[in-house]
C-alpha cells in the first residue's frame, strides 16, 4: 500500500509494489510515455 508519493510523473508508485518480476516490451506505451 503506497501512502504517500511526491511525483508519480515518471511512473505510478504501485508499480514499485508489483510481486510480479519487471517486463521489458520495447512496444509498450501508457499515459506518461514509454514503459520500462
Amino acid at each position: 500500500k503506497v501512502l504517500f508519493a511526491t511525483d508519480e510523473w515518471f511512473a505510478a508508485a504501485d508499480n514499485l509494489l508489483k510481486d510480479t518480476d519487471p517486463v521489458f516490451d520495447p512496444e509498450a506505451f501508457c499515459e506518461q510515455g514509454k514503459v520500462m
